[in-house]
């Protein structure tokens, strides 16, 4: 009795060793696939990631030099676009980014900055002037104490655009530069209101290699 006892309780152990053998060998088998898996996903998602780089997105694409000044309008309306040789200039009405007397870009003007800095990201430009131009009124109320005259006014405003455009959409500063003209190129005539809301804009020459 004691002899099958002991011969029984054998079994178990070897049935048990063999269990154990025979588990952690094909689980062993079956980590160092999922292990080769894991590595092999690995590479593929990189090499998915490599190629997206390749693919640039639709909003990124250069845009042909003869294409700018129509990709302008469509995107920002009423504003002016000159082309000249190897320049486009942007006449934006200081009306539409600023308020009077101040430099701080209001909602609308970061719209609109925010849509004509996209499309300088596109454009393979060598440089790029912003320019600051204000009427003959003096600043009254609050502002005269930020800006005494019309030059720290109209050179306040162009720093802030080329901010913004630095900031918020990644443009290379070290390729523009900005001028202030305060009240001194005027293109209207200062006596009317209509001509001084044409002398108050910010100018945007974009220089082509």
């Amino acid at each position: 009795m004691k002899f099958i006892t002991f011969l029984f309780g054998l079994i178990i152990v070897l049935g048990s060793i063999y269990f154990a053998y025979f588990y952690f060998y094909k689980f062993e088998k079956l980590s160092a696939k999922i292990d080769a898996l894991t590595q092999e996903n690995a590479v593929l998602v990189s090499e998915l990631n490599e190629m997206k780089k390749l693919i640039p997105k639709e909003e990124e694409k250069k845009i042909d030099n003869l294409g700018i000044k129509e990709e302008i309008k469509k995107q920002v309306e009423d504003i002016d676009v000159m082309e000249e040789k190897n320049k486009i200039q942007i006449v934006l009405p200081t009306t539409r980014l600023f308020q009077p007397g101040s430099a701080d870009v209001t909602e609308e003007g970061k719209l609109i900055l925010e849509r004509v800095g996209k499309i300088l990201k596109r454009i393979n430009f060598k440089t790029i002037n912003i320019e600051g131009h204000t009427d003959n009124s003096k600043i009254t109320g609050s502002g005269r104490n930020k800006y005494p005259s019309n030059w720290e006014l109209s050179a306040a405003r162009a720093i802030n655009v080329l901010k913004f455009f630095s900031s918020e959409i990644g443009i290379d500063e070290s390729k523009c530069y900005i001028s202030a003209f305060s009240e001194y190129r005027p293109i209207a005539d200062n006596k009317t209101q209509e001509g001084r809301a044409k002398n108050r804009r910010i100018v945007i020459s974009i220089i082509f290699e």
